[in-house]
């Protein structure tokens, strides 16, 4: 389905957010859609949910939007556990070869924003504001949340402050 800013914001309610999202490799401008799709849930103890505030598009993303390392990284997320799991938790096909794991894929990895939730074993708490940058096979930032283990949002005690910027608004 795909939507508009209206129907974006929208799906922010009961579990819904907006994000950019691929369904298929190609030229990156005719493949992204702003949809709406599942809130990520925590799975594991040191899973922070952040509310994005700020993301990027940058030269790797695109890259991988056009293909590059496609078998790699679904080899890296069948390791993990995460077929049919995609970065907005709707999972889509098996990973059998390595393929068909990644579609719907939200893109982005590097990030800033606020802790939403925090699993008890996470260092940052809610309300925290953090930036981070996510693995290649495990996208998902340019969303109005993203997924991310403790270890990859660097937490630091002092405040620091982000430009009042929001996807989709």
């Amino acid at each position: 389905m795909v939507c508009g800013a209206a129907e974006a914001r929208a799906a922010r309610v009961a579990g819904r957010m907006a994000a950019w999202r691929a369904h298929a490799y190609g030229a990156p401008a005719a493949e992204l859609r702003l949809e709406a799709a599942r809130v990520p849930p925590l799975t594991a103890p040191d899973h922070l949910l952040v509310r994005v505030r700020a993301a990027s598009l940058n030269p790797l993303d695109r890259a991988m939007l056009e293909g590059y390392g496609s078998r790699v990284l679904n080899a890296l997320r069948a390791a993990e556990g995460l077929c049919g799991w995609s970065s907005a938790g709707a999972g889509a096909g098996a990973c059998a070869g390595g393929e068909g794991s990644e579609f719907p894929l939200v893109v982005g990895r590097d990030f800033v924003g606020t802790v939403a939730r925090a699993g008890p074993a996470a260092r940052a708490r809610r309300g925290a504001r953090v930036w981070g940058v996510l693995p290649p096979h495990r996208p998902g930032a340019l969303a109005d949340y993203v997924l991310a283990r403790d270890a990859w949002v660097p937490y630091h005690r002092t405040a620091f402050y982000f430009a009042d910027y929001t996807l989709g608004q």
